[in-house]
């Protein structure tokens, strides 16, 4: 039956309107997406210059973590799945849980997560692939030549005593030492982990961008830019690049021990990694490198940003962080300043990437305070 011309209709939205709503939603999230294209552009570019300029033609692979980067994620993404549905069971006990499951996911604005998720993945897999190719090639551009120092401002800072001495009355029993093995390889799970979450995420879009804004830069300037500056093995190599006498070789004669009675992982990876070194092989996860420790400052960051969400995250990131920091001196990977530095090169960091983030964001900003304040307040685009 035709409408009656008293029938009142649903104005169409202007296109001014229409415009604006666009501009206010998207441009944020756009600019973020933009910035960090740029930033990895900069990077892939000064990459392949490098490369070239040193001969090492084919060094740089930008879909070298493809694959790998897949099934990480589809891992984390099991894994944050399992945690939310256990949540339900055993936190909100809904009469019936599976149809509030099922409610729960249809409200959770699965488009809208997709498209400011793809993007970010997408830049992770190059972001990764080209750091790991970078940090291969890099002893071609910049030959070990910082261990030595580190070494020494390490017992300049401890008390004339390395600090994996300091450390080994505590930790040198084999069990200890196995699970924080096992707590330090949970790292990279833990990473991606917090990285998918914050690229599904919505509501805290200004924090968001932090963390990723972050992300890039750690491994960008510190992972490859400053890693290349302040060329070192670490510890477990120290005898091999500096020569003897090789101060870390009761640490490592003492690993090599313990992996007689349970799991060092570590000694496997380090040999494995030095094969590679002398060979030249490009893989994933390739590559040595001590100053700064990426680790540390990944953790850190996760540290930072499970601040924000309360105390008990704050704590319990801490005490991974914790984790990190020892086990990196502990199984030989690290200087102890390689840690201290990454501690206070991430903070800088994360403070720029605030400033950064609430710039690109302002609108929103504007909009919450003319919100919460009642009055009107111009905001510009």
């Amino acid at each position: 039956m035709p409408l009656s011309s008293d029938t009142p209709s649903v104005p169409s939205p202007a296109p001014a309107q229409l415009a604006r709503t666009w501009r206010l939603g998207l441009t944020p999230q756009l600019r973020e997406h933009a910035l960090l294209a740029l930033v990895l552009s900069v990077h892939t570019i000064v990459a392949y210059a490098l490369a070239a300029y040193h001969g090492l033609h084919g060094a740089i692979h930008i879909s070298l973590y493809g694959e790998h980067l897949m099934v990480m994620l589809l891992a984390a993404g099991t894994a944050f799945v399992t945690m939310w549905l256990l949540r339900i069971v055993f936190v909100l006990r809904p009469a019936q849980p599976l149809a509030f499951a099922l409610n729960a996911s249809r409200r959770y604005q699965w488009k809208r997560r997709l498209t400011a998720a793809l993007p970010s993945l997408l830049l992770l897999a190059v972001l990764i692939s080209v750091y790991s190719s970078w940090k291969v090639m890099m002893p071609a551009i910049a030959p070990f030549s910082w261990d030595q120092r580190f070494h020494l401002w390490d017992l300049a800072l401890h008390g004339g005593k390395a600090p994996w001495e300091w450390l080994h009355p505590l930790l040198g029993q084999p069990l200890v030492t196995s699970l924080i093995n096992a707590g330090y390889h949970l790292w990279l799970f833990v990473i991606y982990f917090v990285f998918l979450w914050q690229a599904f995420a919505l509501t805290r879009p200004v924090l968001r961008t932090q963390f990723m804004l972050c992300f890039v830069l750690l491994w960008t300037l510190l992972g490859n830019g400053l890693a290349t500056w302040l060329s070192s093995a670490g510890p477990c190599y120290y005898g091999l690049i500096v020569g003897p006498p090789d101060p870390y070789g009761p640490l490592l004669d003492y690993l090599r021990s313990a992996q007689g009675v349970v799991p060092i992982w570590a000694l496997d990876v380090q040999q494995l990694l030095w094969n590679d070194y002398q060979s030249g092989a490009l893989a994933v996860g390739r590559g040595i490198s001590a100053m700064p420790s990426l680790h540390v400052a990944t953790t850190t960051l996760i540290f930072l940003l499970a601040c924000r969400y309360g105390k008990p995250a704050g704590w319990a990131a801490g005490i991974f962080l914790g984790l990190i920091l020892i086990g990196s001196v502990h199984l030989a990977w690290h200087y102890a300043i390689d840690g201290y530095l990454s501690l206070v090169l991430t903070l800088i960091i994360w403070r720029l990437s605030g400033a950064v983030s609430r710039r690109l964001h302002r609108n929103t900003l504007c909009r919450e305070s003319a919100s919460e304040s009642g009055t009107p307040v111009l905001c510009r685009l």
